[in-house]
């Protein structure tokens, strides 16, 4: 049996009583630079990376295929018509007239509101977006919700923070952007309307709900009949989305204050501007399908100034990237027919259940948790779902046909395609087979709607899992990431949601304040740590991924002891079963990113810096202390009453 341990990566001159992340992943860090085409590189980037390769030789496979099936052909034709570069450079921006006339005709608020739908629904970014998720208190039905969008910049902060001189850079880099994005349509008249159009999305920025509060489910659960839409705000001109009626009589608004403020910018606006803002908006979301002149513009904003992305990613990649977030299933499929094979998927299930089995042993013996709460979460436990590598059904697609030498008809058609089979799930019950991620993501979620832990098959690759390794590493690894989203059920998000997967607080006073108790040890440490000079983590912004970091670390910990069945953990490599456990952790989370990246992440993520990721969580876990002779005086040391602790 292999240990599965990356000892190249590991820098054995730092102790890792003092730096765990350093310790292991010490030489990877030196010898690693950020490719010139990525804003970051971490374990995440090689597994994507493997991945991307696979899929690569699955389209040009489709692409040279003899007899084809349907699902080549659509993927071989949209792969054609993305590197079919001469022919984009030939039409221009011709392709964008569809939607440049709708924009045109606008004459009233009505027709405003209505074309930012249709652009909306075609892939274009405007000031709302809709998309369609179980009902937050009926899990059984669907509900179409509404949210704030129309920014450019990542966030708000960027429109608003006068006292950062990088944010103000941005803006100015924004405004040389809109200006050479409308010098791209033939009317010089266009480009007269950039302050306009800065302006309407230095208002959009105002008006925008900040991250914490966005992502507070009881903050943003306000359903209405489209009946009762005139309640939130008169003055906005609902008649423009009447052609949701065709799917649904209900729409949750997110945010009923952005739409009041969005209506009053609406009609304090004139028409010309959001035209103007419109066009902006059409050329900046197509610009990736555009000739190369618009394209190279796009990336200087948001590659390079934006996130530091020196160079454009090779048009393979972009396309490749491109189908399988657009054409998830049909790649999907043909990537794990090749790549995950049954052995994998057994191996990890029985790991799944493995820590489903220590946590419910956990949560039995809580001390902190009363009874009532407790037999609530033991039920909500014993009703988890899982789905591992990849779903039992495949969206359809055989209604599409595209054209090799139409490229942004082909983008158009299959925006609005995905478009209209989204608002279609209103017409029917939650489909509970359906998965939120391709098996192709590098990733894996919690959906507290499903109740459900959902492991794609490439998150199921080196290093996060590995065949052939120890439980060891793999405990620590994978294990790690099924804790952390098993976790996700109970946390201060989680909790709200019952066994059904309704919003619903279950949790009795006492319990949440013991809760909130432990959080507060987290959040005194994380809002310690630097991110930049002068910048430190948003320690409540990031609290659940902290959580669940912490949790999940324990619990598959206790998960591959439980493994052991009372035998004694083989040394491996020099290191013992619980030394390599934790190490198969930091392996998982090294990686490095651009200052502008590393800022972007400090704003908007949830998820603290990969170092803070390892050793803001080792150093609350007593088990690491014993693995590695953690003492007073030591770095990584806190007080036991400093550490926090949770399951």
């Amino acid at each position: 049996m292999q240990s599965g341990l990356d000892l190249a990566a590991m820098d054995t001159s730092i102790r890792p009583q003092d730096d765990f992340y350093q310790y292991v992943n010490g030489t990877w860090l030196a010898r690693t630079k950020i490719p010139a085409q990525f804003t970051s590189y971490s374990i995440y980037t090689e597994a994507y990376e493997q991945t991307e390769q696979a899929l690569k030789r699955i389209v040009e496979q489709a692409a040279q295929a003899r007899d084809p099936s349907d699902e080549q052909r659509l993927i071989a034709d949209l792969y054609r018509s993305w590197m079919d570069t001469a022919q984009i450079e030939l039409l221009g921006l011709t392709p964008l007239t569809p939607e440049i006339r709708q924009i045109l005709a606008i004459s009233n608020h009505e027709e405003l509101v209505r074309c930012m739908l249709f652009l909306e629904m075609r892939g274009v970014m405007v000031p709302f977006t809709l998309y369609v998720q179980p009902d937050l208190k009926d899990a059984t039905r669907n509900l179409l919700y509404l949210h704030q969008n129309g920014l450019t910049l990542p966030s708000r902060r960027y429109y608003l923070d006068n006292d950062n001189t990088q944010f103000a850079g941005y803006r100015q880099a924004l405004g040389l952007y809109v200006q050479q994005m409308l010098g791209f349509l033939p009317d010089p008249v266009w480009q007269k309307r950039v302050p306009a159009v800065l302006g309407i999305e230095q208002q959009l920025a105002s008006l925008h709900i900040e991250e914490m509060s966005s992502r507070d489910t009881d903050e943003t659960y306000h359903p209405y009949a489209l009946d009762e839409l005139a309640q939130i705000s008169p003055q906005f001109p609902w008649a423009g989305l009447d052609v949701l009626a065709d799917y649904t009589d209900r729409i949750n608004i997110d945010h009923p204050r952005y739409l009041q403020g969005l209506a009053s910018v609406l009609h304090n606006t004139p028409l010309e501007d959001w035209q103007a803002y419109l066009l902006y908006r059409l050329i900046d979301s197509r610009a990736r399908h555009l000739p190369a002149a618009v394209d190279d513009m796009h990336h200087l904003l948001h590659g390079t100034i934006l996130s530091g992305q020196q160079q454009k990613k090779t048009r393979w990649r972009r396309s490749v990237s491109f189908i399988s977030q657009r054409m998830a299933d049909p790649l999907g499929k043909l990537y794990v027919a090749e790549n995950f094979p049954p052995e994998a998927k057994q191996r990890v299930e029985k790991m799944v259940s493995q820590v489903l089995t220590t946590f419910e042993k956990r949560l039995k013996v809580l001390d902190w948790m009363s009874d009532e709460t407790k037999l609530a979460a033991l039920e909500k436990l014993q009703r988890f779902g899982t789905k591992i590598g990849y779903p039992t059904s495949w969206r359809d697609f055989s209604g599409l046909t595209f054209d090799p030498k139409k490229h942004m008809d082909n983008v158009r058609q299959l925006a609005l395609f995905n478009y209209q089979a989204e608002l279609r799930k209103l017409k029917a019950p939650v489909d509970r087979t359906e998965w939120f991620m391709s098996p192709q993501t590098v990733n894996a979620y919690y959906d507290p709607t499903m109740n459900e832990i959902v492991f794609p098959a490439a998150r199921l690759q080196a290093p996060f899992f590995q065949l052939e390794a120890d439980d060891a590493v793999n405990y620590g690894a994978i294990g790690a990431i099924i804790g952390h989203e098993i976790s996700h059920g109970f946390d201060s998000q989680g909790s709200r949601f019952d066994a059904n997967g309704n919003l619903r607080h279950w949790w009795t006073d006492k319990d949440k304040q013991a809760f909130a108790e432990r959080a507060d040890k987290l959040i005194a440490q994380y809002s310690q740590f630097d991110v930049l000079p002068d910048l430190k983590v948003n320690a409540k912004l990031t609290l659940n991924e902290n959580i669940g970091d912490l949790a999940g670390l324990r619990l598959a910990y206790y998960a591959y002891l439980d493994s052991l069945q009372g035998k004694p953990s083989p040394v491996l490599d020099g290191f013992s079963g619980e030394q390599r456990f934790f190490i198969g952790y930091a392996m998982t989370r090294r990686g490095k990113l651009t200052d502008s990246a590393l800022l972007a992440q400090a704003v908007n993520d949830p998820h603290a810096p990969l170092r803070y990721r390892v050793n803001g969580v080792v150093q609350n876990i007593p088990e690491f202390y014993a693995a590695f002779g953690v003492k007073p005086g030591d770095k990584h040391y806190l007080a036991p009453e400093l550490r926090a602790s949770f399951w």
